[in-house]
This record gives structure tokens, sequence and C-alpha cells, in this order.
């Protein structure tokens, strides 16, 4: 019997949390019952090698009309420009996105039968596997829903699509049911798999970067730079522990998704006088060796899904501090793996901790993910497996 074929949709190869997730995935013990594939509405570079030898392609449309112009070839704007101008008309826009989606599904579909068609992230993604002719469709919430999308949007008529959802931790689950009551029954909470293996093979590369000085106390933050992260708040923080008088470097590790983000943090970097004690270092390919090296990690986000990055740190053995979002409970024993605190203590419990190191040694030696891999997978395989047989193609 043909292994079960897979198609996970993705909204493009970017870095994040998503690609982090999937290729966790994809590299998995889930290969030895599944075919997996991977659609990227846009090309935008790879994560690694490993997720571009799912790609299957087909995506030079979606690109044109998902994508920014300004970024094209010039082969390529001029191939592209009636798209460009199509899109410029209100009128013709909804006719030539419904044109784009259609046309590159009925390839993907004509190349190869899928058992299950997974939209692997909210939004755009979920909207595109929505409109395959396959009927086991799977939707996966990677955000708190509740809070990114409060009840401003409808998308009832959307979940309805797919015969399971997916969110990545209880929490998520809890808010999505509550603003969609009646998709409870085919709604699960699945934690996102890690590779501990290959995130332990990524620490050990050399950091060559003279701006990471880990001769005093370090602290790390990691992700994308955007309001939801707060990234913004650690240089009045970061004072407050210079006023104490502790000898620390903060650093902040994640590419710059909104400008306005980054010049909120690097103005109150200046306003609170901490230039040598806050450093944005950017994004990195490989922020693993950095997270190593560090001797916190402290997250000071509004909210999270599922903090892939706890997971990380607990492989890697550095201690966590959390503020106290919903699902940093799911996540974190309090002073078995980690810290959590409230945004207005977080300066206080830093302190603390630093000033108390024998409280970051215990965590730093219980810090574990043993076997939890496990159970994400036994769920994963009833996910993808339940009532569906693979086809005969």
């Amino acid at each position: 019997m043909d292994k079960t074929k897979i198609l996970f949709v993705i909204p493009n190869f970017g870095l994040g949390g998503t690609s982090s997730a999937l290729l966790s995935l994809l590299n998995s013990t889930l290969t030895n019952y599944y075919d997996m594939d991977v659609f990227a509405i846009r090309r935008q570079g790879y994560t690694s090698p490993q997720l571009a030898s799912h790609d299957i392609g087909h995506n030079s449309l979606t690109t044109a009309f998902y994508d920014d112009y300004s970024r094209f070839s010039k082969k390529n704007k001029l191939k592209y420009l009636f798209i460009k101008l199509l899109k410029q008309n209100h009128r013709t826009l909804k006719i030539t996105e419904t044109w784009v989606l259609k046309r590159t599904i009925r390839k993907v579909e004509h190349q190869k039968k899928y058992d299950v068609i997974v939209g692997f992230q909210e939004d755009l993604a979920t909207r595109f596997a929505s409109h395959f002719i396959c009927p086991h469709k799977i939707a996966w919430i990677h955000c708190d829903y509740a809070s990114a999308y409060g009840d401003t949007v409808d998308e009832l008529g959307l979940y309805n699509h797919f015969e399971k959802i997916v969110c990545v931790s209880q929490f998520t689950r809890k808010g999505f049911v509550e603003r969609y009551p009646s998709l409870a029954t085919k709604t699960v909470a699945i934690h996102n798999l890690f590779d501990a293996e290959r995130i332990a093979k990524l620490s050990k590369e050399a950091i060559n970067d003279p701006q990471y000085d880990t001769s005093r106390f370090t602290v790390i933050s990691l992700g994308r730079v955007h309001e939801v992260k707060r990234f913004y708040l650690i240089p009045e923080v970061a004072a407050q522990l210079k006023n104490a008088g502790v000898d620390f470097r903060w650093y902040i590790l994640g590419n710059a998704g909104i400008p306005s983000e980054l010049k909120r943090l690097t103005d109150a970097i200046y306003h609170y006088g901490t230039e040598k004690y806050v450093i944005y270092l950017g994004g990195k390919s490989n922020p693993y060796p950095y997270l190593k090296a560090a001797d916190l990690l402290v997250s000071t986000s509004k909210s999270e899904a599922c903090p892939m990055i706890f997971n990380e740190a607990k492989i890697l053995h550095v201690p966590i501090l959390s503020v106290d979002y919903g699902s940093a409970f799911e996540f974190i024993e309090q002073g078995k793996d980690g810290y959590i605190t409230s945004i207005e203590g977080l300066s206080q419990k830093l302190i603390e901790l630093i000033n108390q190191p024998n409280k970051l040694i215990v965590v730093k030696n219980s810090n574990t993910v043993t076997n939890v891999n496990d159970e994400i997978i036994e769920m994963l395989i009833k996910l993808f497996t339940e009532n569906r047989l693979p086809s005969n193609n």
C-alpha cells in the first residue's frame, strides 16, 4: 500500500516559526508513514535544503500575484506586467486572483493526487488550501487567533471547508473555539514538533560576530521585530538593571519585520541611555549558537501561540524567563524549567535571578524535553490517517 500523500501549503519559504515547525515535522519519523510535499505560495528564499527538497514548484503565478513586484528581476517584471496591471484595477483584482488560484491549484492536482491538504498557517495559506478538490483538508493555526483577529473578522465560512483544525496549544484552541463554538468538535490542540538533533548540531557552529560579547551576564531575546514581541519595552527594563548596578548585556535577534517597530526599539534604546546594554543584532540564519551561549532567554511578548523558542532553549539548557501571557503556563513549569513573571515585575525578577545564580543553575540542569515528541507524533498520526486511505497512484 502506498504512503498517504500530504501537501503542506505555506505562505513562503522565509525564516520564521511556521517554517521551523514544518522543518521539524518533515525531518521526523512521520516520513516512515507519509509522502509529504510542500507548496509555497510565494517563492521567497529557502530556509534550508531540507525544506527545498519537498518543494513541488508550480508557484510562478502565485508569486507574481502575491509577492512584491518591485523585487522581481527585469525579466519577470516584463513577464508578469499584465498581472500587476490587472491587480491595480479594483474591478479586475478579484477576477485575476481567482484565475491565478484556480489555474495554479489545477496544475498541482494534475501532477499528483493528494490524500490530505494542509493549510499550514492561518490567513493566506488557509484560504489557498480551502480551494483544493481533496475532501480531507486540515487548517493549522500558528497564531493566538483570538488576540490576532478579535471580533472584527468572521472566517467561519472559511474554516467550514476543513475537516480538522489544529491549534498549536491548548490556550490558542480555547480562544479559537470561543470565537467559533460550532467548530469545537473538529478543533484539536497539538504542539509543534521540534528537531532536537538539528538544533543541537546547529548550536555548535562558531559565532563570528564581534558585537556578541558574553563576558558579562548575557540576556537574549529572539523573534521578528513586531509589536506583539514588545521589544520596545526592553530598554526601560535594562535601564532599571543598569541603575541597580547589574553588569549585563541584552541582545535582540530577529528580522526587522515592521520598520516602525524597529524604530520604536532604537528610539527607546537612546531614550533610556542603554546603547551599551541593549544591542540589536538583526536577523540570523542560525540563531542557535547565540542562544546556547546566553545565560538567560527572556520573552517579553504580549502573546504567543506556541513559543517554540522555549523548547529550543530547553534543548540547549538555557534558562527561560517569560512574562505571563496565556500559553507561557502551558510550556513552563514555574521554578523547574523556567520562570514566569508580570511585565511590571520583569526587571525585579531579572535582578533576583542574576544575583542568585543558583536559581538559574537548577533550571539549567533540569531543562528537558524528553519524550515530548513521541506524544506529538502519535497525535499527528491519528490526525493524518483517521478515516483516510492512501490513493492508488
